[in-house]
């Protein structure tokens, strides 16, 4: 009963740091009045406006039939990789714990872990010493500068790029904490430090694909 007592004061206090960190950065706690459950701007790969929560796998536009996974260690911040054969089910997220809600279309792309243990993860981009990559890493580890860095603003091609972008429905995802795209590397390839991009170019193009 004391350790479930303490879990619970544990997850409490990382939900408050989480919720002090973003409301530092301009973000308002959900209020009564409650968006629309689709984003305004992204779309899935049937055209479609993508659907707060709803399950889908991302697709990159140069290899076409490889999907965004993660190593699946177990470990709470995994690295992120481009595999033929499976994908990692992802949500867009509006609001950080149902309580927290990002300003305008930022979303928060999401992970949930069932097994061995249940949590969330979230991709989030770290700035090393040489560039910046991103990972999959426990929402609870994402309180103060961090929060900022899990934050994504969905932005379509423009008009002067490859035409192929807008007709199958491909979007770029942009961190403007560090004004980088997520941009994704060769197949099979663990933490390549140049998995982001400062300007959106056929490696940030991503397609979302419904589960």
């Amino acid at each position: 009963m004391k350790k479930q007592i303490k879990k619970m004061m544990r997850h409490a206090v990382f939900g408050f740091a989480m919720l002090t960190g973003i409301a530092m950065i301009g973000v308002n706690p959900a209020s009564a009045a409650v968006n629309s459950d689709v984003h305004t701007v992204l779309k899935d790969s049937n055209g479609d406006s993508v659907v707060y929560g709803q399950k889908y796998y991302m697709e990159p536009y140069e290899y076409p039939g490889h999907k965004l996974v993660d190593r699946n260690d177990g470990g709470g911040i995994e690295d992120i990789v481009l595999k033929s054969d499976k994908h990692l089910e992802i949500t867009f997220e509006k609001r950080w714990g149902n309580v927290v809600e990002l300003p305008g279309d930022t979303v928060l792309i999401q992970h949930e872990v069932t097994r061995p243990l249940r949590f969330t993860q979230l991709l989030t981009v770290f700035d090393s010493s040489t560039s910046y990559y991103p990972q999959l890493m426990y929402a609870n580890d994402l309180s103060g500068g961090y929060a900022k860095n899990s934050m994504w603003i969905p932005t379509a091609p423009s008009a002067d790029m490859n035409p192929e972008f807008a007709v199958g429905n491909y979007f770029a995802f942009k961190n403007e904490a560090l004004n980088v795209f997520f941009q994704y590397q060769n197949p099979n390839v663990l933490r390549n430090y140049a998995q982001v991009g400062n300007t959106m170019n056929s490696k940030t193009m991503w397609r979302v694909v419904k589960i």
